[in-house]
């Protein structure tokens, strides 16, 4: 009774700081898109182009994603009757929005070709785009390849449900031990002419996943020990951002985004569940509301960066700072937006109409 009621704390057990840090990613991407759409279009750098490597929201993504994941779902490790439970959560979490917004962007492609970043329009693409299905091409939400990154861990995950829980130390250790074999020969022999699907498999950036889950169990078993250690944690993952980022904006040396911003996001994530653990802080309900609306900032940005693009060529003939962040400020709007009106009625009504045929499970913040 008394490991139950624990369990059952730890599951709703709300990270507040995890949520803040879903926001800042999904709008470091943003930026990094409008910095890299304004350098096209006008030759402006944006802020001197320092969001240029805004794509290490992605790697902070994954890490948060595969915390979260273990967090909630680690005692369904091995327990066959948990499966059903977490593949329906996984799906509602994941698809019904994407879906909308792959809808509403899909007569882009035929219609307005100039809005869209995708140039393939066979129907093979636009179906293996839908169930976002690993393909060369990124589908037709460009920035929806991560998705299928996530998608191929939860499938890890729910296989580690599946089989008996002997079983998932020895499956998780030889995905671990292929995916560097593939990084280690990656580095003295070109692998692009491998099979894509191996190549997707074992690509480091599913080390990301990993790095999370390790967090999540370490921080399950040794939390009270290693708690000291919170602002040490916490310190490398900030400055190992900022190391990075300097080394890589100056061109200095462009190290493995895995090693780089990979491995800083775990030390970031481990350095924030440790001090939420330690106090409790009173998080600005912006700041948590934006994590809440991450996903659909995410989907979305790069169809309304256009979109407001587009419609500032018509009203203006210059281009300036302000507009750049104008362009990119109403982008994040329309995301929330996107959140509020669609995303968060959606899901409200499938997950009730899910726990009328299923008992749910209990929803963490941070999720992703």
């Amino acid at each position: 009774m008394l490991r139950s009621l624990a369990e059952k704390n730890r599951v709703n057990q709300q990270l507040f700081l995890l949520q803040v840090l879903r926001g800042v990613a999904a709008i470091s991407v943003a930026l990094s898109h409008g910095t890299h759409l304004f350098e096209d279009d006008y030759h402006f750098e944006l802020f001197g182009g320092i969001f240029n490597l805004g794509s290490w929201g992605v790697d902070l993504f994954f890490v948060l994603s595969g915390f979260i994941i273990f967090h909630v779902h680690q005692n369904d490790i091995g327990n066959r009757q948990k499966l059903k439970g977490f593949i329906t959560k996984r799906f509602l979490r994941i698809f019904p929005i994407y879906w909308i917004v792959t809808l509403l962007v899909l007569p882009l492609l035929f219609i307005a070709p100039s809005l869209s970043e995708q140039t393939s329009r066979g129907i093979g693409f636009i179906l293996m785009s839908i169930i976002l299905f690993p393909q060369e091409v990124h589908p037709i939400i460009g920035v929806a390849w991560t998705l299928t990154y996530e998608l191929f861990f939860y499938a890890m995950f729910s296989l580690l449900i599946l089989l008996p829980k002997k079983w998932s130390f020895p499956i998780i250790v030889s995905w671990i031990a292929a995916i560097i074999g593939f990084f280690i020969i990656g580095n003295w022999v070109n692998l692009d002419s491998l099979n894509y699907y191996l190549r997707f498999v074992f690509n480091p950036l599913c080390l990301e996943f990993i790095f999370g889950a390790m967090i999540a169990y370490f921080c399950g078993k040794f939390k009270q020990k290693i708690a000291m250690f919170a602002p040490i944690f916490l310190v490398i993952g900030l400055l190992g951002f900022t190391a990075t980022w300097i080394i890589s904006f100056k061109q200095i040396y462009v190290p493995h985004r895995v090693l780089s911003w990979g491995v800083f996001s775990a030390f970031l994530i481990l350095g924030c569940v440790l001090i939420e653990g330690i106090r409790k802080f009173k998080v600005p309900r912006v700041l948590t509301y934006l994590g809440d609306a991450s996903y659909s900032i995410y989907l979305i940005h790069v169809f309304s960066l256009s979109v407001f693009n587009k419609m500032n060529n018509i009203v203006f003939s210059r281009f300036s700072l302000i507009q750049g962040i104008m362009i990119v400020f109403l982008t994040i709007v329309t995301g929330c937006l996107c959140y509020t009106i669609v995303e968060r009625p959606t899901l409200k009504f499938l997950r009730n109409r899910s726990k009328a045929a299923t008992k749910s499970q209990p929803l963490v913040k941070g999720s992703f």
